[in-house]
Parts: structure tokens; C-alpha cells; sequence
């Protein structure tokens, strides 16, 4: 697997770090996005099932996935992996000074499952640095070459 990267920075957010301090960072790109159609239509040359299927499996996975998350529930999907809800609160003195509405926004946590896991080790994945592309606009092309 080959992973393009960049390298970001970014401010220094140690506490003991001189204000205005600055790290460089490395960050994974996405070199592009897969579509629901484009998704469907692949796993459909690798089945027996059309497009149509596919997508309907989809949409009654995010049913019942939202219908359990919304229950409480943690969804497993086997090999790929489980889905739970959670949310984060600020911590209180007594038990008694808690209420739900301290709660925050809800997050959906995705824990991958065996296969996508193996996808992860070291071995796995090479890294490239991203090579950058200097594009110019019409007029810029023009400048140049007049000059």
C-alpha cells in the first residue's frame, strides 16, 4: 500500500513550549474519493448481485445502523468492524451535580475490525512525499512567455 504524505506546520501545542513556537508535522493526503456509486458498481462486478442490490444492502445497513446506534446499541459487522455511540462530558465534584445535559455533541466511533486492521502494520504501507505541481493560469503562461 503507498501512502502520499506532506509535511504541515503547525503551532507548537506542548504547555511548555515559547509562544509563537512551530512543529512540522506529517500528513497523509487523499489521493481521491470513492463515490457510493462507483462502490456499488464495484461490488457488483465482484458478485452475482447488480448495482440496485448492492445499494439496497447499503441503505438497510445505514437503517439499522443508525436504528441500534440511536437505541444504544453497538453494531458489529464481523470482519470489518463495529460502530458505537459516545459522548464526552465535563467531570463534576458529586455524582448529584451531574445532569445529562452537560453531555456533548455525540460521536460515532468506527473500530475497525481483523481484516481492515492487518491493513495497518508498518510492513504494510510505503510512504511517498507528495510532489507538488506548479500551475499557472492563462495570463501567467502568457507573461512568461512574452518576457
Amino acid at each position: 500500500m503507498l501512502l502520499t504524505y506532506h509535511v504541515v506546520r503547525k503551532k507548537d501545542m506542548r504547555p511548555e513550549a515559547p509562544e509563537g513556537a512551530q512543529l512540522y508535522y506529517g500528513q497523509i493526503r487523499i489521493n481521491q474519493q470513492v463515490s457510493y456509486q462507483n462502490l456499488c458498481e464495484e461490488i457488483s462486478q465482484l458478485t452475482l448481485l447488480t448495482e440496485a442490490d448492492v445499494s439496497c444492502i447499503l441503505d438497510g445497513l445505514l437503517f439499522f445502523a443508525r436504528k441500534e446506534l440511536l437505541d444504544g446499541n453497538l453494531v458489529d459487522l464481523g470482519i470489518l468492524g463495529s460502530f458505537r455511540m459516545t459522548a464526552g462530558a465535563p467531570v463534576v465534584d458529586k455524582e448529584e451535580d451531574f445532569h445529562p445535559s452537560m453531555f456533548r455533541k455525540g460521536r460515532i466511533v468506527f473500530t475497525p475490525g481483523i481484516e481492515l486492521k492487518k491493513i495497518t502494520q508498518r510492513e504494510n504501507i510505503h510512504y511517498v512525499k507528495e510532489k507538488f505541481i506548479i500551475k499557472y493560469t492563462d495570463e501567467e503562461c502568457k507573461r512568461d512567455h512574452i518576457e
